[in-house]
């Protein structure tokens, strides 16, 4: 699990040293200078690229389609809906020298490198980034290519969605609760899992709320807990779509999860998080987690109070 991250952070190093002439501002490179027609957002690689990180890219991809650009989007298979429902075309093996621009995170630049086509590459781990992280790319990829970026908002789309209804009660009101992650886990300890837990538990009972267990298949299968406390296990039963409507259910009103995906749909949806955040080795890392992705678009300091409640292991 250690070298998944390991060989992340390698790729990124190797990749900036790189880029160094090509570099705009912390994190942006623009490979060349280019009016862009039809462009490639490329994000197809589990190993490389978390699903959540999808998110991090929506408003910059509305973005090109709200300037009348032509975009494509080569997403990991279960977010192709999402790029669909904004207008984008999903592209399961894209040509890339069909493109006049390839847009990608820093991790795979090494894919495209030896190509003589246009790249914008963006890495979202630039401690630099001094806005929030959706707000810094509208702003500043959009002086780049002069769009109007007034049409576009900070906040990633939302798709309209509907739960499906014989998976939960329209009757009963729910808390959301993850105990799973998919990108280091090394960070966590028995006792995280044990605070999440019992934080779920607490917010529940105050709220009276059921609780649904939400997780993949694979989590559910590698997880021999029993969870006598969960109204419904809905692991393997609920695809990235679903898990999009469910979190914008009315009667789904809290999440508690670690730093992932489902806490960056509960922001997007403006439903409170109770939040275990996994720390980073370097202070200035976890600061810029805190203050440029949690979340990711501007919110005031009073929402941002509403919606994110830190849960102390």
């Amino acid at each position: 699990m250690i070298l998944l991250p390991l060989k992340r952070f390698i790729l990124k190093l190797l990749a900036r040293k790189k880029l160094a002439s090509s570099y705009i501002q912390p994190g942006i490179y623009l490979t060349q200078s280019i009016k862009p027609e039809h462009v490639l957002f490329y994000f197809n690689d589990p190993k490389r690229f978390h699903l959540g990180d999808h998110l991090f890219f929506a408003s910059l991809v509305q973005l090109f389609i709200n300037n009348n650009v032509k975009v494509d989007v080569c997403p990991q298979p279960s977010m192709a809906f999402y790029f669909n429902a904004m207008g984008a075309n999903s592209e399961k093996n894209p040509i890339p020298e069909s493109y006049d621009l390839i847009i990608t995170w820093i991790g795979f630049y090494d894919l495209f490198e030896t190509l003589n086509i246009p790249m914008l590459i963006i890495d979202t781990t630039d401690c630099r980034i001094d806005l929030p992280l959706s707000d810094y790319l509208l702003l500043h990829v959009g002086r780049l290519f002069d769009f109007n970026i007034k049409t576009t908002p900070s906040k990633p789309f939302i798709p309209n969605l509907n739960y499906p209804n014989h998976l939960i009660d329209p009757n009963i009101n729910y808390l959301v609760y993850n105990p799973y992650l998919d990108s280091s886990p090394f960070h966590m300890r028995i006792k995280h899992y044990k605070k999440l837990e019992d934080t779920a538990k607490e917010v529940a009972d105050k709220h009276q709320l059921k609780i649904i267990l939400a997780g993949t298949e694979k989590e559910k299968n590698k997880d021999q807990k029993i969870y006598d406390f969960v109204a419904l296990d809905l692991r393997g039963k609920t695809s990235i779509e679903e898990l999009f409507a469910l979190s914008s259910a009315e009667n789904v009103l809290y999440n508690v999860s670690f730093d992932a995906l489902i806490m960056h749909l509960f922001f997007i949806v403006s439903k409170p998080s109770y939040i275990l955040f996994r720390g980073r080795f370097l202070k200035k890392n976890a600061n810029f987690v805190l203050n440029i992705i949690n979340p990711i678009f501007s919110i005031s300091d009073e929402k941002k109070y509403q919606l994110i409640h830190y849960v102390e292991a």
